[in-house]
């Protein structure tokens, strides 16, 4: 039995005659109500945040802009993970006054995890940094750019926002936010009893 990380895959390799169940996302797993408790509600005055350089039409690097120019008016301090070096190249074509306020974090993973140990938010568009900030115990927003993010969201309550309503991040921004995921323990025990 296949592990699938949501309901829309499961249907697809349904319809191929693969058997699978939902586990959510395997990095998703140790995100029980304790571990989500601790996360603070309450907005901090640093942000981390991501762009994505495969997804650079017009609109998308209005949307950029929009969310860059959002998280400079609300935080204190913005930093920006380049996670691919593409990514930079779509940071320097968006031509944004105030960009020395941003500070770029290296593209690797141990720089990200330096940089979410402390006490930040994190409201990007890359799904997977969205996830590691929850895993460093971050109040957390996730960009939807593609299907992936949404689809995780719709089975698990993950935090997510459609890019065609970055506006709607203010809300996010100003309001407290409890993270109320919901991750299918019991689905995940059944599918790793199969390996007993």
């Amino acid at each position: 039995m296949h592990s699938v990380r949501d309901s829309y895959t499961k249907r697809r390799l349904s319809q191929l005659g693969i058997d699978s169940i939902n586990t959510a996302c395997v990095t998703m797993w140790n995100l029980t109500p304790d571990f989500l408790s601790t996360i603070p509600e309450r907005k901090s005055d640093t942000v981390v945040t991501t762009i994505t350089n495969y997804c650079k039409s017009p609109e998308h690097l209005h949307v950029y802009r929009e969310l860059l120019n959002i998280l400079l008016d609300s935080y204190e301090h913005v930093k920006l993970w380049i996670q691919a070096g593409e990514d930079y190249e779509v940071f320097q074509s968006l031509a944004l006054p105030n960009t020395e306020r941003i500070e770029l974090v290296s593209p690797n993973l141990p720089a990200l995890d330096r940089v979410l140990d402390g006490d930040v938010d994190y409201i990007g568009t890359r799904l997977h940094a969205g996830i590691r900030a929850l895993q460093h115990q971050n109040r957390t927003m996730i960009i939807e750019l593609d299907n992936r993010a949404h689809e995780i969201a719709r089975d698990t309550n993950l935090p997510t926002l459609s890019f065609k309503k970055i506006d709607q991040v203010i809300d996010f921004i100003e309001h407290p936010q409890t993270m109320d995921i919901q991750i299918p323990l019991d689905n995940i025990a059944q599918w790793k009893a199969q390996f007993k």
